[in-house]
């Protein structure tokens, strides 16, 4: 399926798809307990996150994505 064809089936589809590398995929629904499990999560992580270099907290909740690319790591002291 085209990403072009895939969105106009979303549109018209009750049930929620993600579509990644050409696939389709079915979504489960919320419920408002994961809502605020993902909402404490995603404030933990921003809280843990603050001041630290390359912190990309650019996406918004519950949609939260962490790195862990050697690259970017803070040198250890000690």
């Amino acid at each position: 399926m085209t990403p072009d064809a895939f969105l106009g089936w979303e549109r018209t589809d009750p049930e929620r798809h993600a579509y990644f590398h050409g696939g389709v995929f079915a979504m489960s629904g919320v419920s408002p307990r994961h809502s605020r499990l993902a909402a404490r999560c995603t404030a933990r992580l921003d809280g843990a996150l603050a001041g630290r270099p390359h912190a990309d907290r650019r996406g918004r909740a519950p949609k939260v994505h962490v790195g862990a690319d050697p690259r970017h790591r803070e040198p250890q002291s000690g």
